[in-house]
């Protein structure tokens, strides 16, 4: 499974979306994430199932287009961790993974992206530098 800088969501999903704005875009579709037409590339970033690598259209990086078909997404920052009582004891977690996050920070000092990766190889390297780049942002 890949890891993804972006959560995928059906264009209708957006915060204040207007269906009425797409009525005459002939077939672009409202759903092309639930109905498997964009999904999370290799590198993380939207893609159309039948032409590939999608346009960023707003400078938030939350919609994408595909300029051959109008296929879209609407997109919203993954999350870097979870929590669950019922994994690992509560503790949180790299998401989707269960490497504890503090395990990963600690070693964020003396490692780089790629040895962090090489002894967690569930924790991808853009995991990782994200969380580097929230651990420094923060601090």
């Amino acid at each position: 499974m890949p890891s993804s800088r972006y959560v995928l969501h059906d264009l209708i999903e957006q915060p204040g979306f207007n269906p009425s704005t797409q009525r005459d875009r002939g077939d672009w579709s409202l759903r092309d994430v639930s109905s498997a037409q964009v999904f999370a590339a290799e590198d993380g970033k939207p893609a159309c199932i039948d032409h590939g690598a999608m346009n960023c259209v707003t400078e938030n990086m939350s919609l994408w287009r595909c300029l051959m078909c109008g296929r879209a997404t609407y997109t919203t920052p993954a999350p870097i961790s979870w929590t669950s009582e019922r994994r690992m004891g509560g503790v949180e977690c790299v998401y989707g993974t269960r490497v504890p996050l503090k395990d990963v920070v600690n070693l964020l000092t003396d490692c780089t992206d790629e040895e962090i990766h090489w002894y967690y190889p569930s924790v991808t390297v853009q995991q990782v530098a994200r969380i580097r780049e929230q651990v420094y942002r923060d601090a």
